[in-house]
């Protein structure tokens, strides 16, 4: 990855890169399921947490910055390069 991420105190449950043919906010919600064992029908709905729609076009112009916000008890970052990474909640 070549962003710098803020630091974190563990390593990323999962980290993926989301090719430019799939939505971030897709990605986000399904990485999210993941880690999380629940269907993606039982989560909290994303724009809760983030406008979707901003995520799925922040990166649309520049492949740098970062997102990072709180998701179903997850922290969720998603760099200019497209990865998306969910870390451990409080």
């Amino acid at each position: 990855m070549s962003e710098r991420l803020p630091a974190f105190e563990t390593a990323p449950l999962v980290e993926q890169l989301v090719g430019r043919d799939r939505s971030l906010s897709t990605a986000v919600v399904e990485a999210v399921a993941s880690v999380s064992n629940r269907r993606i029908e039982n989560l909290p709905p994303l724009y809760d947490a983030v406008d979707p729609d901003l995520l799925d076009d922040a990166f649309a112009r520049s492949g740098t910055g970062l997102i990072a916000f709180p998701y179903n008890g997850h922290i969720v970052s998603v760099s200019g390069d497209r990865t998306v990474a969910v870390y451990r909640g409080d």
